[in-house]
């Protein structure tokens, strides 16, 4: 009797062909290589992207984890105008915290002021007359500033969009560092990209 040969058919080559394509495909996906002539994007989790009438996409938990682990869910609060992350076991304790994302334009400015610069600026303007500390971050427009009073960066993006980041330090009352300073300040950077991406 003849034996079967056992050289694979046209069929299970194809298969396997495509199977191999397949799971090199799927490396490249993550990887952002050029395959066969055809460069595949890196892979990237999408973020929702920045609303001016809701708060709560300004930030994500992974942003505020930077402060300190567990983030509880975001809380959004009336209008959607502001949005907060409890962080740390206990918010209300030392390490905790809450971090706030506050839309400043278009909101209460939307109506006497023509962009969110402008906004900027008058809020800046109110601190000052309210004795409050404040001085200039570069790299975030022209009008951005810190509140040192307070803890907050207040900038605009574009001139659709300003925004003011708050961390407030566990328990209440409490300064914020300056490395606390810092971190906030680079998620104001990290937002600012964001809302101008396209």
């Amino acid at each position: 009797m003849r034996r079967r040969s056992r050289c694979p058919t046209a069929r299970g080559t194809t298969t396997f062909a495509a199977t191999a394509l397949t799971g090199v495909l799927s490396a490249a996906t993550v990887l952002g290589v050029t395959v066969l002539g055809v460069t595949v994007p890196a892979y990237a989790k999408t973020t929702p992207k920045i609303a001016t009438n809701d708060a709560c996409t300004i930030l994500t938990s992974k942003q505020a984890a930077k402060f300190g682990k567990p983030v509880a869910a975001p809380l959004a609060g009336p209008a959607n105008l502001d949005c907060k992350f409890g962080v740390g076991a206990d918010p209300a304790a030392a390490p905790g915290g809450t971090l706030t994302a506050l839309i400043l334009y278009p909101n209460q400015f939307a109506a006497r002021v023509d962009n969110a610069q402008l906004g900027v600026e008058d809020q800046h303007a109110i601190d000052q007359l309210s004795s409050q500390a404040v001085e200039d971050v570069s790299g975030l427009g022209t009008s951005a500033y810190f509140n040192t009073t307070k803890g907050e960066v207040v900038f605009a993006p574009n001139k659709k969009l300003g925004i003011i980041l708050n961390w407030a330090p566990a328990p209440a009352g409490t300064a914020m560092s300056t490395r606390d300073q810092k971190k906030l300040i680079a998620l104001a950077k990290d937002v600012a990209k964001r809302a101008n991406a396209k």
